[in-house]
């Protein structure tokens, strides 16, 4: 399967928008489809309750809908005299919100499409098939002649009373049909009553008025007189007249109907919410009448509680137990509110003079205090309580919804309230000082938001709060084991250590992501380099959100864009705006750009242009110093992913994964030159150089470049080769990413590489500086054909621990001659190394163990939240310092290198020092043939020390960085002075030297001719 449709949603009502969005913010691909080629008009479903203007808040919707709606404060009783007053509900939202269900749809359907649903209109599902491993569909849009067959991970009905998905999947749906008839309507009245809300029951019957924001009004009508009238009459005027005069002694004017329609009500619930991988939602899995306004808002927390979990299962974060707790939460809570509906239902409409009696007591008893206060928290909806979530012993809160108190996020520093730390998408972990969260959440950084207490918390002294991403507590403790037990839960096993998996891109590099995760075990993650202020955010020289940031036309630019516009405001903002590395979360950006076409790219330069807002170009978010956001506007072009080939060249999106590219190019026997980091893109890795496995074979990625597509500055998109713009192309190719303007597709020349045979290798650390000084020999008198790494390694530097001492790499035409070429390295080091590993794969399956994914899909081999099976964990805090080597690092230039390693031992800290090879076809090419200068370099050498945390404390972060420059400074003076561009240095005085040389003014010479005011520029970029 393909994994960019993995979710089908039946149903655009409000449930399905919400499970849509809430499973694409979670980076689960999901399609909704609808039969109705377009959204109702007539609005059904007209308030919400506190409870659902709390799950909105949680998801940063609430500020629209209040925009959208009325507010109404009380209730009334139906004497037409006594009211309920909210004002006591313990919430932000004391009061039921009058909103027409067309504007909570449309508000709802933005949400979705920001968060990257898909979206069809027109379409019926005619057939379902769970196969056990898959759910195949059969849809057919509208005007079609064929069936659409389709393959889904999970289907959901939320299509409605009349199912389409419970009938096909053969979930039986029982209960009753009432048989009074209702009648509603919409109209304006002439003299609109002095209450907001109208509601009055008289022996004739009842009737209730609520008014709507564009001055029309509710009309619902029980008229004992008219139960029996059938359902297909339509209501006339007259008639509606008539029953206003009977029931309220008045018509308030009415003028004009706008609609009306009788209805009888039912009430039934499916069998079960789950059948396999066919689950339901909202109207699917239950309705009933609409005493209390409970319909819509079930449909939405419906979606809200199974969205989560859903994405959690589907993406492998979580077992299959996680999505049954579906089915134990939401039926009985379901089938406890048919109950009181039906109750309340007929204590309303029981005409006999008991029931009128005990109905005209029970009016006067709901005012009383400690009724009142029960009925109106019954009507918010905010004493949700989930028994099954409970253990015995849990704390009370155990199983509700945690307030809406102020918190401050670990990673942000900002006090925030609750519902705002929800909406990243996670579980929220509160750190109440006990050893529960030092000891157990580190493992599950990857899916748990933590934050400590800013104000009075409803805890016990030092416990600790552990909330679930619909913000409902299901731990409160001081114990470790209770945490971790709750952690496995609800959030699934524990992540492995991000080294397990993935190390920096730096490490990958230089060790190869298979043996990394093989050896390094348990250790650290990247993080900020230095240059950057104390918030982590990079030093720049202008304010990155240019100085007219504050009158920018956002939804302007919305309208423009094929793709999606992701602002603060929008509920996909915090996943929208991170990075592949943690440190850099705490940036905000004014909005990011997803752009699906160059016209996108187009649109953003030149609204950016207009509205003086600084961009900053991202791809794969792999920046080391940040670069690739900012404060301004992000144009995201990883959505310009393709990858096209044919026998003479590869076309390639600047938003290609290498991972994706690799798999792609597969059948097809070919290959292109790549780095070792799945997720890296063309879009920044080709425009530096492009450096990797097959650089000394086939010369650096930037090398086989043959055309690109480029926006400029000004707005247009050019095509550049050698004979086309060559200034340009030239200054592409090894001039840095973000410098000229923003490539939309890339023309490379393919390589063949059948099979590749890889190798690990380690030695003991009393060996390193004559591994280290052989290997250098070694490979630099190797074949081109020939790749390799060496390097000392400690997973944690505490005191005590032994460095690893690693040599690596991959021969590119296979096994033959590798093993002499390995003996001839094991002889000039004197001895046999302590462990040995050799591998001879196709190309492809080679790639994969050196991403680190050898046991895993290409879809798996993503960061977590790219698609629904992507493992691979996100990178918290690295502090990385590089050079380039013309000539080998021996005697006294080697053994301070070794000594700057081990000096200052910390326990905590993982370290690195690392020496890639380069050389063959790489340096065949003179250094002012491209942008990219090193073309004398047989190593670069480079030292990378990364911490568990993406914000650790003054003394951890300057005990980093002192070992970083101590290291550096051992090199320093032994090197040729530069660096490389794809691996910043924000700490270098004179960057634009290190990183281009002697090419460094000609390319101010064509940055002067094709950004002559300097759009393209952030730190260290080519000045004019």
């Amino acid at each position: 399967m393909s994994g960019q449709a993995r979710v089908l949603v039946v149903g655009a009502g409000p449930a399905g928008l919400t499970l849509g969005a809430e499973l694409a913010r979670s980076g689960v691909a999901c399609t909704v489809v609808d039969k109705r080629q377009k959204p109702s008009t007539r609005s059904r479903a007209f308030g919400l309750q506190p409870v659902t203007l709390e799950l909105l808040d949680a998801r940063g919707l609430s500020e629209r809908m209040l925009e959208e709606g009325i507010a109404w404060s009380a209730a009334p009783v139906g004497d037409g005299v006594r009211w309920l007053p909210f004002d006591d509900l313990r919430t932000r939202f004391p009061y039921m919100l009058i909103i027409p269900q067309t504007d909570t749809e449309r508000v709802l359907t933005e949400w979705a499409l920001d968060s990257g649903v898909t979206l069809r209109r027109g379409v019926t599902l005619e057939r379902l098939t769970d196969t056990g491993d898959e759910v195949l569909a059969g849809l057919r849009a509208d005007g079609a002649e064929a069936e659409e067959e389709t393959r889904w991970d999970y289907v959901v009905g939320c299509d409605g009373v009349r199912s389409a998905v419970r009938t096909l999947a053969g979930i039986g749906f029982h209960g009753r049909d009432y048989p009074n008839s209702l009648v509603v309507a919409d109209v304006r009245l002439s003299r609109p009553p002095a209450e907001k809300v109208v509601g009055l029951s008289v022996p004739r019957g009842m009737i209730a008025l609520f008014p709507f924001p564009d001055g029309t009004y509710r009309v619902v009508v029980e008229d004992n007189l008219r139960m029996s009238v059938p359902v297909e009459e339509p209501v006339s005027q007259a008639e509606l007249l008539d029953s206003m005069h009977a029931v309220l002694g008045g018509d308030y004017g009415l003028s004009e109907i706008i609609w009306a329609s009788r209805y009888r009500s039912q009430q039934r619930q499916a069998d079960t919410y789950r059948r396999g991988r066919v689950l339901l939602a909202g109207d699917a899995g239950h309705t009933h009448i609409p005493s209390g306004g409970q319909g819509l808002q079930l449909g939405i927390a419906d979606a809200v509680n199974l969205g989560w979990k859903l994405a959690a299962v589907a993406a492998g974060r979580a077992g299959d137990a996680l999505l049954d707790t579906y089915q134990e939460e939401r039926w009985p809570l379901a089938a406890g509110i048919l109950r009181k509906t039906d109750l309340l239902f007929r204590f309303n409409t029981a005409s006999s003079p008991p029931a009128r009696t005990l109905r005209w007591i029970g009016v006067k008893a709901a005012t009383l205090p400690f009724v009142r206060s029960q009925v109106v928290r019954e009507l918010s909806g905010l004493d949700v309580v989930y028994p099954s979530m409970r253990r015995r012993g849990d704390h009370a809160l155990v199983g509700r919804r945690y307030p809406d108190t102020h918190v401050t996020g670990t990673t942000t520093g900002e006090a925030v309230r609750m519902a705002e730390m929800l909406r990243a998408g996670r579980a929220v972990l509160i750190d109440g000082g006990g050893p529960a969260v030092r000891a157990a959440a580190p493992d599950w950084a990857d899916r748990v938001e933590v934050c400590v207490p800013c104000g009075p918390q409803p805890l016990p002294p030092g416990a600790s709060a552990l909330i679930r991403p619909d913000g409902f507590t299901c731990w409160i403790g001081r114990d470790p084991g209770g945490l971790t037990a709750a952690l496995r839960r609800w959030c699934g096993s524990s992540a492995a250590q991000p080294e397990r998996a993935l190390v920096d891109r730096r490490v990958l590099l230089s060790l190869g992501a298979g043996t990394a995760a093989a050896m390094i075990g348990h250790g650290t993650a990247p993080a900020v380099a230095r240059g950057h202020d104390s918030a982590g955010l990079p030093a720049r020289g202008h304010d990155p959100a240019g100085p007219r940031a504050g009158g920018r036309d956002w939804a302007g630019l919305r309208a423009r864009l094929r793709g999606t516009l992701v602002l603060p405001s929008d509920a996909g903002y915090d996943r929208a705006r991170v990075l592949a590395l943690a440190q850099y979360d705490v940036i905000r950006p004014a909005a990011i750009a997803y752009c699906a076409s160059p016209d996108d790219v187009r649109a953003c330069v030149a609204f950016a242009r207009e509205h003086g807002v600084a961009t900053a170009v991202r791809s794969g978010g792999h920046n080391y110093a940040g670069w690739s956001t900012g404060r301004g506007l992000v144009v995201d072009v990883s959505r310009l992913d393709h990858v096209r080939p044919s026998a003479a060249a590869v076309r390639l999106g600047p938003g290609a994964q290498s991972v994706d590219v690799a798999a792609r190019l597969a059948p097809h026997d070919l290959q292109v030159v790549t780095g070792l980091c799945p997720t890296v893109c063309p879009g920044g890795y080709l425009l530096g150089g492009g450096i990797g496995w097959q650089t000394r074979a086939f010369g650096l990625g930037s090398d086989r470049l043959v055309s690109a597509e480029i926006v400029l500055a000004d707005g247009r998109l050019l095509r550049c080769s050698a004979e086309r713009e060559p200034e340009l192309f030239w200054a592409m190719r090894g001039g840095g990413g973000g410098n000229f303007g923003i490539v939309t597709d890339f023309e490379v020349l393919p390589t063949r590489v059948p099979r590749m045979a890889g190798f690990a290798l380690t030695w003991p650390w009393e060996r390193a500086a004559t591994v280290l000084d052989a290997w250098q020999e070694w490979i630099a008198a190797g074949p081109p054909e020939l790749a390799s790494s060496a390097g000392v390694l400690l997973s944690d530097a505490r005191p005590g621990a032994v460095p690893s001492v690693l040599v690596q790499g991959a021969r590119l035409t296979g096994r033959a001659g590798l093993d002499a070429e390995l003996a001839a390295l094991f002889a000039e080091i004197g001895t046999p190394p302590l462990t040995r590993e050799v591998t001879d794969l196709p190309y492809a399956q080679a790639m994969m163990r050196w991403y680190g994914c050898a046991d895993k899909s290409a879809e798996q081999c993503h960061r977590i939240g790219f698609n629904p099976h992507a493992q691979l964990p996100r990178q918290q805090f690295v502090i990385d310092r590089s050079r380039m080597f013309d000539a080998p690092l021996r005697g006294a230039g080697l053994t301070g290198a070794l000594a700057a390693f081990e000096a200052g031992r910390r326990a905590g800290q993982f370290r690195y020092l690392g020496f890639f090879a380069l050389g063959g076809a790489a340096n065949r090419v003179p250094a002012g043939a491209t942008a990219y200068v090193h073309r004398s370099a047989l190593f670069f050498t480079g030292y990378t020390v990364a911490l568990n945390v993406p914000v650790p404390d003054e003394e951890e972060r300057a005990a980093a960085v002192a070992w970083v420059d101590r290291g550096f400074a051992a090199v320093d003076p032994h090197s040729s002075g530069g660096s490389y561009v794809n691996f910043p240095d924000p700490s270098l005085k004179h960057g634009q030297r290190a990183y281009y040389g002697a090419n460094y003014e000609r390319l101010r010479q064509v940055k002067r001719r094709y950004d002559p005011h300097g759009f393209f520029s952030f730190a260290q970029s080519v000045e004019r």
